[in-house]
């Protein structure tokens, strides 16, 4: 079994992160862009971004086609009524859809302690993805901007390549277990306030993940 020791992680390149030593406003400007940016919500923004945008254009063209003289040449009475009905359909459907995933906001992950592991099954997207995000993936960390070791957490082709970071199906013998779990030495790269972010079951829930293939999923 591979035991990452700290002369061995100098020949990775890999220098201790300071997530768990910012100031108390880089710690503000942390959460905030944590909490506007989760993996498990942006998609849902964008897509509820979308249609919001998209119902207010609707709701213009059906105003426009309203105030528009129903004797006008270039629209029959017939051709005018089926425009309003057909904006009407589309209106209450693009508005069903966004108050639909507007809803979502309620559900956003603002806390690492929100993302629990399941036994088995575990999802890049839903459990893994998030925990990153909300511990890691910031300035300073493993985020996009001059990450720790020049890796990246922020999306799973920034770590997944890092040779001995994920060795799939050896859960244990990976970088990234081992910097997780304080049995460890590897776990040292981190200050102690990093372990207080993450919980035993996630830990656990990340050795899963590697044992079941480390599959993007």
């Amino acid at each position: 079994m591979i035991i990452y020791t700290n002369a061995t992680l100098e020949t990775l390149s890999a220098e201790p992160c300071s997530c768990g030593q910012r100031t108390t406003k880089q710690r503000r400007l942390c959460r905030a862009t944590v909490e506007k940016s989760p993996a498990t919500s942006k998609y849902c923004s964008q897509r509820s971004q979308f249609l919001l945008s998209a119902f207010s254009a609707l709701s213009a063209l059906y105003c426009c086609i309203c105030t528009t003289n129903i004797n006008t040449k270039l629209l029959q009475d017939s051709a005018m009524i089926t425009a309003k009905r057909l904006v009407l359909i589309i209106l209450t459907c693009t508005l069903g859809s966004s108050v639909y995933l507007a809803s979502c906001g309620s559900n956003l992950l603002t806390d690492s302690s929100q993302i629990v592991f399941p036994g088995s099954n575990v999802s890049y997207r839903n459990h893994v993805q998030p925990l990153f995000d909300l511990t890691c993936t910031f300035a300073g960390c493993h985020g996009n901007t001059n990450p720790a070791a020049d890796i990246s957490f922020t999306s799973y082709f920034g770590f997944i390549n890092r040779t001995g970071l994920v060795i799939i199906g050896k859960a244990e013998q990976s970088l990234l277990v081992q910097i997780l779990d304080p049995r460890f030495p590897a776990s040292r790269l981190h200050p102690p306030s990093f372990q207080t972010r993450i919980t035993q079951n996630q830990i656990d829930g990340v050795k899963t993940w590697i044992q079941e293939g480390a599959r993007l999923n």
